[in-house]
């Protein structure tokens, strides 16, 4: 599986970003999943948002997950904050069911002190 942003390399406070999912076999090949969530965490695997966990329904190859708002939230006194954006799927393939395809990406929140905190 492959994690692929589709927004500037690094994510704006209160803003919102999108990541694309590309879910593909052990031979790189596109497939669509059973099923599969995604969870936003910090570093320290503290949940954003709470966003553990959230089912991705439209399922295919490809798929794109928006973060906004408090997804893209900066702890007070921090320039840049990293997220962890980690998928967890499910798949068939022609030999075996239920292979675990799991895959993570790591990207920065950039804070923008004009940009109010909350509202």
């Amino acid at each position: 599986m492959a994690l692929t942003r589709l927004t500037s390399p690094v994510g704006r406070k209160r803003s919102s970003a999108m990541i694309r999912v590309n879910f593909k076999n052990e031979y790189g090949s596109p497939i669509v999943p059973k099923s599969a969530t995604w969870t936003l965490t910090k570093m320290d695997g503290t949940v954003v948002n709470d966003r553990y966990r959230v089912s991705i329904a439209d399922l295919a190859a490809s798929v794109d997950v928006r973060l906004s708002g408090l997804d893209l939230a900066v702890s007070r006194g921090r320039a840049v904050q990293d997220r962890v954006f980690t998928v967890e799927a499910v798949y068939d393939s022609d030999y075996e069911s239920d292979i675990p395809l799991n895959d993570a990406c790591i990207f920065s929140v950039e804070n923008l002190t004009a940009v109010p905190a909350t509202g």
